[in-house]
């Protein structure tokens, strides 16, 4: 990985690289998650076993996410993108660190572009010490999907367990005021107060965000910081069929033990031929 200040040539366009439009599949694609700085024998397992790939640069080293990403490209192996960028908030109440956030946001968009597909989940509050300025949250969501749609690309905001995000509300009021598609963490969800509290369930939900939900990140819930896999497809199956019900076709396995997520693909694959046989 370079330190981000390494210049390199400018990545060839889409086109140039010959990346097929992914036609949506009649089920989910499972993917797999990659995080620039995995170790070289998770990054190896995940080329030689995914189908797709949810891959999360550095924010100091954009430069590299083009190296990283290319043997995926190469092997016909389609790939998302997803900011975990808890130091860059856009809805940071100090309007010069939420001035630099959006910057951030908007180089990565710059480095993303015409490179796998045009997709690209990010955060609001993952920092829970910063404080947010709602307004400002609004005014740079709108205008990161307005930057990134003119290049061809599509933001998608993820909800988070806590937070402004784990309101299903909010999620509405941001995504519809910016024009943001929304990336559902059932893990989130399912770990979140207001589903544990009674005042949503995670179907309902999901019928909330219907046709919004242009992406899924997939696990059981998460513990103490952790998440978990899925050791029992049927006890999540209302949450499961929710979902088979939308269009959405990309689902990511958001674990990091390759074995976790090896397990919990399986699962969620034997579950979804069943549903659809």
């Amino acid at each position: 990985m370079n330190n981000g200040n390494q210049k390199i040539g400018k990545p060839p366009c889409r086109k140039a690289l010959d990346i097929p439009a992914l036609p949506k599949p009649s089920t989910p694609l499972i993917a797999y998650e990659l995080s620039a700085g995995d170790e070289h024998s998770r990054y190896s397992w995940v080329l030689n076993n995914a189908i797709a790939v949810e891959y999360a640069p550095f924010s100091k080293s954009l430069s590299a996410i083009y190296s990283d990403i290319l043997p995926f490209i190469n092997a016909g192996i389609p790939v998302r993108f997803h900011t975990r960028y808890p130091e860059w908030e856009i809805g940071n109440a100090d309007i010069h660190a939420s001035k630099q956030a959006l910057k951030v946001h908007c180089d990565t968009i710059d480095k993303i572009q015409g490179l796998g597909e045009p997709v690209l989940t990010v955060h609001v509050g993952l920092n829970r010490n910063t404080q947010l300025d709602y307004s400002k949250v609004k005014e740079n969501l709108c205008r990161l999907t307005d930057y990134a749609g003119k290049r061809g690309i599509t933001i998608n905001l993820e909800n988070l367990r806590t937070g402004i995000t784990s309101d299903p509300k909010i999620m509405l009021d941001l995504t519809e005021a910016s024009g943001a598609s929304i990336t559902f963490d059932v893990g989130h969800a399912v770990s979140s107060e207001k589903v544990n509290s009674g005042a949503f369930t995670v179907p309902g939900i999901i019928k909330m965000f219907s046709s919004k939900i242009n992406g899924v990140h997939i696990y059981s819930k998460e513990e103490n910081g952790c998440h978990r896999p899925i050791e029992d497809a049927f006890e999540m199956a209302p949450i499961l069929d929710s979902l088979l019900s939308l269009s959405c076709y990309w689902w990511t396995v958001e674990l990091k033990d390759c074995t976790q997520a090896e397990c919990t693909k399986k699962i969620l694959v034997d579950y979804i031929n069943k549903s659809t046989s």
